[in-house]
């Protein structure tokens, strides 16, 4: 146990699907108390939406005919190797994000910002302090620490500048975001590792951060290193050939025959999503990145099939964190933007009572053993938060819902275990919330409810406690 990923024994399974609509209920009403939201989530997340996640993607027989699973083609190295694969498998996955409509979920997401955490004191305070001059601290903190730590994030190395090429090197201002930012964040934020870039359909990209960067924004591909540290965003109308019998993307797009430039829905239900065979159960997405302004700069770097860097014509790669890959260029502004935030939140607790303490609910959702970034992040920042603030921490995944840490029952901190999927667990906690502040104060619900007289979301009367905060208390 402690800090890795544990999935329930059999029993305490059981226990936690009995307790699954009173959990439901009390993050309901966690999130009808709360003064700030934190919504993180990773690829169960997508599943919902019907793209596939990380143990199926890669399994189609293009790649089982050469032994290839996700986490072979995952690497940049590709890029040199065999150009054809590379954009076959990055060009398939932007493909099928771009064509895919992101689940309701989604919509329940945004209603509860609106109707809760927008334009509140606690967000207006948020914001203020946003916007005279603690994100620009941040920024200062993270540049110092750019000059001791290069990109591969070992002291003493240098970073390129933005302009700079790889003999050229100098200490690396923070990486501008592609996109103009307006306004700031308030009382609620995204933390993601997907790369569908499906949350600026709904979000404003101030309240944003994609810890493994997404598919619309691209880099150098250069070898050994990029040219420059810039990133630049895909032109909306742009889609890529693909053959989707051999997942290949040949350079001159004309080549291909009859090329897959659209996500393929699949009408084989006995099998999962996979690149180029998503079920796409709400349709084709209707407002692509509806919160990122139009691109107006990026047509010469996607000319052709495979895209250039348009600052020096090497072949360009998504900015997309890889395995085994040291020269991601991160959106530097995202992240100071992230760390800004939690220090906003942090900093309007402390000014609280002991009290009239600040409450926050977390919802981690989808994000499960092989990648665990978001779930690392998430139990890092809800500990730092809980030193001042009230945190609840509502983990939903249908394999892995209990804590990675060993933690202390607390009084400011638990953790709730949610064993099902993600847009399951928000229609129930949406059932229970409208119960609990009154369902005709907030107007329609972006899903059906039940009616009243049906036995959905009742409350059964045991909870227990999640596994390992109680064996901690037997300790």
């Amino acid at each position: 146990m402690g800090l890795e990923t544990s999935k329930p024994t059999e029993e305490e399974f059981q226990l936690l699907s009995r307790a699954l609509d009173k959990t439901c209920y009390l993050v309901a009403e966690a999130l009808s108390e709360a003064d700030v939201l934190l919504v993180s989530f990773g690829a169960g997340f997508s599943a919902d939406s019907g793209l596939a996640v990380y143990k199926d993607i890669a399994q189609v027989d293009a790649y089982r005919s050469v032994g290839i699973q996700y986490h072979d083609i995952c690497q940049p190295t590709w890029l040199r190797r065999d150009a054809e694969l590379f954009y076959g498998f990055w060009g398939t996955c932007f493909n099928d994000y771009r064509e895919t409509q992101p689940h309701i979920g989604y919509d329940l997401l945004l209603e509860w910002k609106t109707r809760h955490f927008s334009k509140t004191a606690v967000s207006n305070a948020i914001s203020k302090d946003l916007e005279t001059g603690l994100q620009e601290q941040v920024a200062a903190d993270f540049l110092n620490r750019n000059q001791s730590a290069g990109v591969g994030g070992e002291p003493g190395d240098v970073k390129m500048s933005a302009d700079a090429t790889s003999e050229t090197c100098a200490v690396a201002p923070p990486v501008q975001s592609p996109y103009k930012i307006d306004g700031r964040a308030g009382a609620f934020f995204v933390y993601t590792s997907n790369v569908d870039a499906h949350s600026f359909d709904y979000f404003d990209s101030s309240e944003i951060r994609e810890c493994h960067g997404n598919t619309e924004v691209w880099q150098c591909g250069a070898e050994p290193r990029p040219c420059c540290r810039k990133i630049w965003r895909a032109p909306v109308d742009f889609r890529f050939a693909v053959n989707s019998s051999t997942m290949r993307a040949p350079e001159i797009a004309s080549d291909v025959a009859n090329p897959t430039v659209t996500a393929a829905s699949s009408t084989d239900q006995d099998h999962a999503p996979r690149a180029g065979r998503v079920k796409r159960p709400y349709g084709k997405r209707r407002d692509p990145l509806n919160k990122l302004p139009k691109v107006t700069d990026s047509a010469h770097s996607f000319r052709g099939n495979w895209p250039r860097c348009p600052y020096c014509d090497s072949l360009a790669r998504p900015s997309i964190l890889m395995f085994n890959d040291n020269v991601w260029i991160d959106d530097d502004e995202q992240e100071i933007r992230w760390l800004a935030w939690q220090s906003a939140v942090q900093r309007q607790a402390e000014l609280r009572p002991p009290e009239k303490r600040l409450k926050v609910l977390i919802l981690e959702i989808g994000c499960g053993a092989n990648v665990t970034t978001v779930r690392s992040a998430v139990e890092r920042t809800g500990q730092i938060f809980s030193e001042s603030a009230t945190v609840t921490a509502a983990r939903i995944n249908p394999d892995f819902c209990l804590p990675d840490r060993l933690t202390m029952p607390s009084q400011h901190h638990r953790h709730l275990c949610l064993p099902c999927g993600g847009l399951d667990a928000l229609k129930r906690v949406e059932v229970h919330y409208r119960r609990i502040i009154g369902d005709t104060a907030i107007g329609q619900s972006p899903i059906q409810l039940p009616t009243k007289n049906s036995t959905a979301a009742t409350i059964p009367q045991a909870l227990p406690t999640s596994s390992r905060t109680a064996r901690a208390a037997r300790a």
